[in-house]
């Protein structure tokens, strides 16, 4: 039933539209007119005649004065004024109202991708709650926001720009950009996205990205640039169309010519109309973009929908893309008498407390979790590319990489013998703590991949593609990951150049590549690659930049379903193409040899046109595709 009153609430909708007004009103003439007598002063199908080929005068003259070439939409011309010229008015009518249906259905489509901006679009704040000094609150337009603003959001307002907060805390809705299901609770230090909404709680913000920066105008700019452009299908199509125009008009000549007949010619005219050879594509990419849309999928052209049907590799980066991008204590052990295990984590929690690093939050969190005691750190230093250091107690501890402790000339020889590190040590990070000039203890840590990682490369794979990780980590690391998860290939300590021509070796073998990326190390990759996709919301500005395609919900499952739906798209093209061109050929024939008159070629000619949009508008929804990624 609800579908009942879905599908029954859009017709009325539709019917309440200007193109629906004028598709009611001329199909009802349509109608009349058929059952009209031929004695009749007026026949109604001259209604339908001038509601609906109104817009393709427009077209045709268009075409003519800005490109001085033939369109598809001049033959139709042609074959309407035939049918009027002979009076054959229904026949006219009729290839008007079916022009006029497909491309209002063509805009239908398209619109429902333009109806994802307008959404998105409403969730943008036109106002933000901005603090000067003394606390003073004043509303400003939120595109008066600077970097460094402080906002306060209130409950049930909308996030203006992008920030963290700074002072209190909050379950904000951030559904409409992330995907997330419930309301995330937020707290100091945590990040919010603009047209995010907070549900409860109040909070302080200091804004990073504003205006064009902010993470809801990021996506209405994508979504700007995704149009149902044409691809090198569409193009090629287009050329046939003019050729067609010239054919079809000389076949009628000399039908005419060979005393067949000017009712022939005619329906010659009509049935040779390639509206359906010419709906074909567009229709079917306009269709499965609006479908990627919903699902967060934004595609930068219809030509990526082209490239990545063709695709037969799958480059993927590690870090933040098969992984979380989040470290976290696998393991720790005291290689020291004097310290016991938990003492170990305690001293480095204590001194990493101070770092901003990745490793050295990761570790100071796990310690918390655990509820050690921090001792009293003096004299913190930071170590760039090596590791950190601070006093505790009276005594210098040295906490970093292998390369820092053989800078220090410390032996690690009693954790390499040590069985539980070399149980814990392969495809983990390891941390080394010492103390003058002697190890005292190792902290392995690890990047936990996404929980969606294995299913993706799963289902990649059941595509027929090869996968491959591409990723600046360490080899060892890598092919753990890579064996894990079950991926063909992996090269792993590339520097980003490194990954560009890895991925063209691939391209001079002739395989086409689609790279999933999510960092500034991948940008260069996601450019050179055939596809490019970069995960939205995890992602750094410059790989998204740079992407052909953004996940906008940083689902590495997005991808399979994106190359089932571009391959699921071109088959759709070629099923439009190859039954338009059959139906024209044996219409052709008919219309030569008498069987058809120019009334039944019209509905003949128009059947086809309007069966291709409705088989192209079957991608809208796409429910086929998803089910076999969900």
């Amino acid at each position: 039933m609800t579908k009942l009153y879905s599908i029954v609430k859009n017709l009325s909708e539709f019917i309440a539209s200007r193109d629906g007004v004028v598709l009611t009103v001329s199909a009802i003439s349509l109608v009349v007119s058929l059952f009209q007598g031929e004695d009749a002063s007026f026949n109604f199908a001259w209604v339908a005649t001038i509601l609906c080929a109104y817009y393709i005068v427009h077209e045709v003259v268009e075409t003519l004065v800005k490109s001085h070439t033939f369109s598809a939409e001049l033959l139709v011309l042609v074959a309407i004024i035939a049918s009027l010229y002979i009076g054959e008015y229904l026949a006219a009518g009729e290839v008007a109202f079916i022009m006029r249906l497909g491309e209002t259905l063509e805009k239908r489509t398209t619109r429902k991708t333009r109806s994802v901006i307008e959404n998105l679009a409403k969730l943008a704040p036109r106002r933000a709650r901005i603090l000067r000094n003394g606390g003073e609150e004043i509303l400003v337009d939120a595109s008066e926001v600077k970097v460094g603003d402080i906002i306060r959001v209130l409950p049930g307002e909308t996030i203006p720009v992008d920030g963290k907060i700074i002072r209190g805390n909050g379950a904000v809705d951030e559904q409409a950009l992330t995907g997330e299901s419930f309301p995330v609770d937020k707290g100091v230090g945590d990040p919010v996205l603009s047209g995010g909404i907070s549900r409860c709680g109040s909070f302080d913000m200091t804004a990073e990205k504003v205006d064009s920066n902010s993470s809801i105008q990021r996506i209405v700019r994508l979504l700007q640039e995704v149009e149902p452009t044409r691809t090198r299908v569409g193009r090629l199509v287009d050329r046939w169309a003019a050729w067609l125009v010239c054919l079809a008009v000389s076949i009628a000549i000399l039908a005419f010519a060979c005393g067949l007949g000017l009712k022939r010619a005619a329906t010659v005219l009509i049935v040779f109309c390639p509206c359906a050879f010419v709906l074909a594509t567009p229709t079917a990419i306009a269709a499965a973009l609006g479908s990627a849309a919903r699902r967060g999928v934004l595609f930068r052209s219809g030509d990526t929908l082209e490239h990545l049907a063709r695709v037969e590799i799958v480059a993927f980066d590690k870090t933040g893309t098969i992984t979380q991008g989040k470290l976290s204590v696998a393991a720790f052990k005291s290689l020291d008498s004097a310290f016991d295990d938990s003492e170990i984590l305690a001293l480095a929690g204590s001194v990493e407390s101070f770092s901003e690093h990745p490793v050295g939050r990761a570790i100071n969190q796990r310690a918390k979790e655990m509820g050690l005691r921090f001792p009293t750190v003096d004299k913190f230093s930071y170590l760039p590319g090596n590791g950190v250091e601070g006093v505790v107690n009276g005594a210098l501890y040295q906490i970093g990489s292998e390369r820092y402790m053989n800078t220090l000339r410390v032996d690690l020889t009693p954790a390499r013998n040590d069985s539980d590190f070399q149980r814990v040590d392969i495809g983990k990070g390891v941390v080394y703590v010492a103390t003058e000039g002697k190890l005292v203890g190792f902290i392995a840590l690890i990047d936990v991949e996404r929980a969606e990682a294995r299913k993706t490369i799963n289902a990649v794979k059941a595509l027929g593609l090869d996968t491959v990780v591409l990723s600046g980590d360490s080899k060892k690391i890598v092919r753990v990951f890579s064996e894990k998860l079950g991926f063909d290939a992996f090269r792993g300590e590339l520097l980003p150049e490194e990954k560009v021509r890895e991925i063209q070796a691939y391209q001079r073998a002739g395989k086409s590549v689609c790279m999933v990326g999510d960092g500034v190390n991948d940008a260069l990759a996601l450019k050179c690659a055939d596809v490019g996709a970069g995960l939205g919301g995890v992602g750094s500005d410059v790989a998204l930049d740079a992407s052909d395609i953004v996940l906008s919900q940083a689902r590495i499952v997005d991808v399979p379903y994106v190359i089932q739906l571009a391959r699921k798209t071109y088959r759709t093209i070629k099923v439009n193409l190859t039954f338009s061109c059959v139906v024209n050929a044996v219409a052709i024939s008919l219309a030569l040899t008498g069987t058809l008159s120019p009334v039944y070629g019209a509905i003949v000619h128009n059947a086809s046109s309007l069966l291709v949009v409705l088989n192209s508008l079957r991608l809208i929804e796409g429910r086929r595709v998803e089910e076999t990624t969900s």
